[in-house]
């Protein structure tokens, strides 16, 4: 997928052709935004914490970024970075590996996993429901790396 560099007052197709992925287009008329579905793209990134609240703090004050919880089993937050994309997350560590994990929007998370696999990646946490939202998976590269993969899908329950 090719993607585009766009400015705002710009259009999509009338940019020059770059390496940054295109997330949102703004149009010179701001009430007339239009956000660009990106496929294959970071779409959203994971920090784990050994200790949340003093992570929470650190991050709080050095960007200004603010935390909310989410409901569920766990301790998790959702970053809101001030910016409309990407999006991020607070965790607790899972394993001393456990380092930041960027995660990637694809169409069809089974088929990644299952092409992924074929290529050489092991699969770390298998495809999960976040409810209502999407569905999400983490492997690890040939070479070791964690990436994550992200699906939306309002329908998609445990």
């Amino acid at each position: 997928m090719k993607t585009r560099c766009a400015t705002v007052g710009s259009h999509p197709e009338h940019s020059e052709a770059c390496s940054v992925p295109v997330g949102i287009f703004l149009p010179a008329d701001p009430g007339h935004r239009k956000e660009i579905a990106v496929i294959n793209n970071v779409c959203f990134f994971e920090i784990p914490a050994d200790d949340l609240d003093a992570l929470k703090d650190f991050y709080s004050r050095l960007f200004d970024w603010q935390f909310t919880a989410m409901p569920g089993p766990w301790r998790y937050y959702q970053i809101d970075t001030g910016q409309p994309s990407p999006k991020g997350g607070l965790t607790a560590r899972q394993d001393p590996d456990h380092g930041l994990v960027s995660y990637v929007k694809v169409e069809y998370i089974a088929a990644v996993i299952e092409k992924a696999t074929a290529l050489g990646a092991k699969v770390v946490v298998p495809k999960r429901a976040v409810k209502g939202i999407g569905w999400f998976s983490v492997l690890l590269d040939p070479q070791g790396n964690r990436i994550g993969l992200w699906e939306d899908d309002p329908a998609a329950s445990a």
